[in-house]
């Protein structure tokens, strides 16, 4: 993420700068169309790591229910059956 701003903030100098320096309409138009394209690039990471999290909590959640199950007896009246 660090890379990101300070690609974004880089990006922000050098339109602040071509501003005050009168840079050719070319230049000062690639600008904001870079800036936009590493927001987006930073909210689909963000997005990613979202999903990542997500996917981890799940996975936590389901070792821990497997966990319980290995702790509680098997008392069910059904056992009987299975072992005859």
């Amino acid at each position: 993420m660090i890379k990101w701003a300070i690609i974004i903030g880089a990006l922000a100098i050098f339109q602040i700068l071509g501003l005050l320096f009168d840079f050719p309409q070319d230049y000062l138009f690639i600008g904001p169309l870079l800036i936009l394209l590493s927001v987006l690039a930073m909210l689909y990471r963000v997005y990613n790591k979202i999903r990542q999290g997500e996917r981890e909590r799940l996975q936590r959640e389901l070792d821990s229910l497997k966990d319980k199950m290995e702790t509680i007896p098997d008392d069910s009246p059904d056992a009987d059956d299975d072992r005859a």
